[in-house]
C-alpha cells in the first residue's frame, strides 16, 4: 500500500512540475513586479513599463541562452523593417519581446521558444530582414548559393560541426537539411566570384590539433579574435557574421590577407 501512496504523490508531482514547465511565464500579481514597474489595468493594452533591461530580467532565468545565443538586443533597427506585431521598446530599441511573446496563451508559440511567428530558422528571420531597397542583403545573397560553385564536402562523419554552421550550411548547400542535427567535419569551397579571394576552408576541423601538426604555421590561440572556434574547432561562424557589415559578411576586413594572418603565420 506505501509503494501506491509513493507513486501517486510522484504523479501529482509530476503533474504539477509539467504544469509549471509547460506555463513557466504565468505569474502570481506579486511576482510580475519583479519585472513590472506597476500592475496593468482593466482593459489596458499598452505595455507596461519595466523596472530594467529586458535582456538583464529575462537572464536572471536565461542566462546561458542570453549570453551565448541571443540575437543582438538594446539597439535600433536601422535596415531590419520589423512588423507592427512585434514590439520595441519604448526608446524603439530590440528587446528579447521583441521576438518572444512572453505571457502567450497560445500553443504552437509553445512549440517554438514562444516566437511571434509558427516558424523558426531562417524563415523567421526573413520577418524583419528582407531585401532593404537598391541593396543586396543577405537574404537575397542565399538565392545565389546554390549552383554558384559553393559546396560542402564532408570528409570526417565522426567529427561534429557546431550548430551555427549546420544552420548556415543548412541554406547555403541543398545537401545539408534544415532538420539535420549532426553533420561531419568537412571542406568548404566558395562560390566561383569568391575562389579566387578566398579559397576553400576546412570547418569542424581542432585548431589545437592543426597547430600541433605544424607549430611554426599557426598563431596561438590567444592571438585569434576576432575569429573564434567553437568548443575549439573552426566553424561557419570563426570567419563570418550574418550582421557584419564586412564584405563576404566577414568578422573583419581581409585587406591585405588580415583575417587569414589571423591564424595562420604564412
Amino acid at each position: 500500500m506505501k509503494f501506491f501512496y509513493v507513486l501517486f504523490l510522484l504523479i501529482i508531482l509530476g503533474a504539477a512540475g509539467y504544469a509549471l514547465f509547460d506555463r513557466p511565464h504565468e505569474f502570481s500579481a506579486e511576482e510580475c513586479k519583479g519585472c513590472h514597474a506597476g500592475m496593468p489595468r482593466p482593459g489596458q493594452k499598452s505595455p507596461l513599463p519595466m523596472i530594467g533591461k529586458v535582456r538583464t530580467l529575462c537572464s536572471r532565468c536565461h542566462s546561458n541562452v542570453v549570453r551565448k545565443y541571443s540575437h543582438p538586443d538594446e539597439v535600433a533597427p536601422d535596415k531590419a523593417r520589423v512588423p507592427a506585431d512585434m514590439p520595441l521598446s519604448a526608446e524603439k530599441k530590440l528587446t528579447c519581446a521583441t521576438c518572444h511573446d512572453i505571457h502567450t496563451s497560445l500553443e504552437w508559440s509553445k512549440m517554438v521558444s514562444l516566437l511571434r511567428r509558427p516558424v523558426k530558422g531562417m524563415e523567421f528571420c526573413s520577418t524583419c530582414h528582407e531585401e532593404n531597397p537598391g541593396k543586396i542583403s543577405h537574404t537575397r545573397v542565399l538565392a545565389f548559393a546554390h549552383g554558384a560553385g559553393s559546396k560542402y564536402i564532408r570528409t570526417n562523419n565522426s567529427d561534429a560541426l557546431d550548430s551555427l554552421s549546420i544552420q548556415c550550411l543548412s541554406c547555403h548547400d541543398s545537401s545539408i537539411g534544415k532538420g539535420d542535427s549532426i553533420v561531419g567535419a568537412g571542406f568548404w569551397t566558395h562560390s566561383k566570384d569568391l575562389a579566387q579571394h578566398l579559397g576553400g576552408h576546412p570547418i569542424g576541423v581542432s585548431y589545437d590539433e592543426a597547430r600541433m601538426r605544424d607549430p611554426n604555421g599557426y598563431k596561438p590561440k590567444s592571438s585569434l579574435a576576432p575569429v573564434k572556434l567553437f568548443s575549439g574547432k573552426l566553424g561557419c561562424g570563426s570567419c563570418h557574421d550574418p550582421y557584419s557589415t564586412e564584405k563576404n559578411k566577414l568578422v573583419m576586413s581581409n585587406k591585405g590577407s588580415a583575417i587569414c594572418l589571423r591564424c595562420h603565420n604564412r
